[in-house]
């Protein structure tokens, strides 16, 4: 299996069409992890939602931005 992790702080403008193009563009099997730094904005939201609808998206959220992936 293929990982592919995407790190996001305050992406909400961006987060949506970033793992559209991954899911759209990948072929054979893989997974998404995201980590969303203690955004304050819905990039964390959005996450979520993806994680809801896909078995292989995963979210890890900060709750403070740290900065660090």
């Amino acid at each position: 299996m293929n990982t592919v992790c995407l790190l996001t702080y305050n992406g909400e403008k961006f987060i949506k069409k970033s793992i559209d193009s991954i899911i759209e563009n990948w072929n054979g099997t893989y997974e998404i992890i995201i980590v969303d730094d203690g955004s304050d904005d819905k990039s964390g939201s959005i996450a979520e939602e993806y994680a809801k609808n896909y078995n292989n998206i995963f979210v890890i959220s900060h709750n403070a931005n740290r900065l660090l992936p």
